[in-house]
């Protein structure tokens, strides 16, 4: 049977003027042969894909939706995001001095909302670890905040205990066996230029953990000004993410 005899029974009769019967059939055809012509082109890319590996087909292929890439966090990067990470919580919204050093008379620099906080790998004759540090601002008052994570080696001798040239020390106990330190005492410092001594108010916390790690949390301001308490840095110190894996 002919594609017109089938088509005429499908329609049935048709006038003339209304129906092409020859274009219809015509068109038909070139239809049926193209889909053919795309049936076998996708069977040879599915045999190409087969062989070679779908990456083969494509300059640019990229993993598949359900591939995962590793990325791998360093000890500085993941110690950055949590000293960060319970600094703001116990202080948050704070400026950041930009190009302050140790010295004080580098604090007065511009402020910026960007962190500015660094973290150093750090060991010295009995101790090895992490050191991170800023010269922060929160309203009037500035001050260099570190945080540092250590571990003491054989020859560390400080045993938690309160020295009794620090008569603002305490020692408590913190919720999962550690030994906490918080001093507050004046340190001095002299102006490069020679002229007056500086005074300055130190507050410490050192937490001494079960595994034998040590986390000190300072603030140090101008005298009379406070910027983060002894109950904060705390709280900052027992953060059991500022940890040495």
């Amino acid at each position: 049977m002919t594609y017109r005899q089938l088509f005429d029974e499908a329609i049935g009769e048709a006038p003339p003027s209304s129906v092409d019967v020859d274009r219809v059939v015509a068109r038909e055809v070139r239809r049926f042969r193209a889909r053919r012509t795309r049936a076998a082109g996708i069977a040879a890319v599915a045999v190409l894909a087969a062989t070679f590996g779908i990456g083969a087909l494509r300059d640019d292929a990229r993993p598949m939706s359900g591939a995962t890439t590793t990325i791998a966090v360093t000890d500085q990067e993941r110690l950055t995001k949590a000293m960060l990470a319970a600094l703001d919580r116990e202080a948050p919204r704070l400026g950041w001095v930009t190009g302050a050093t140790g010295k004080t008379d580098t604090w007065n620099g511009p402020v910026t909302t960007r962190s500015t906080w660094q973290v150093n790998e750090v060991s010295g004759s009995s101790y090895a670890g992490w050191f991170g540090w800023a010269v922060v601002v929160r309203g009037d008052v500035r001050a260099r905040v570190s945080i540092q994570v250590v571990t003491p080696n054989a020859r560390a001798t400080d045993k938690g205990a309160c020295a009794r040239s620090t008569p603002n020390c305490t020692v408590s106990q913190g919720p999962n066996g550690e030994r906490v330190r918080a001093e507050t005492s004046e340190a001095y410092r002299g102006q490069p230029t020679g002229g007056e001594f500086d005074v300055m108010t130190d507050v410490n916390v050192t937490v001494f953990r079960p595994d034998g790690t040590e986390v000190k949390a300072t603030a140090r301001t101008a005298k009379g000004e406070t910027l983060l308490t002894p109950d904060q840095l705390t709280r900052i110190a027992l953060d059991p993410a500022v940890a040495i894996d």
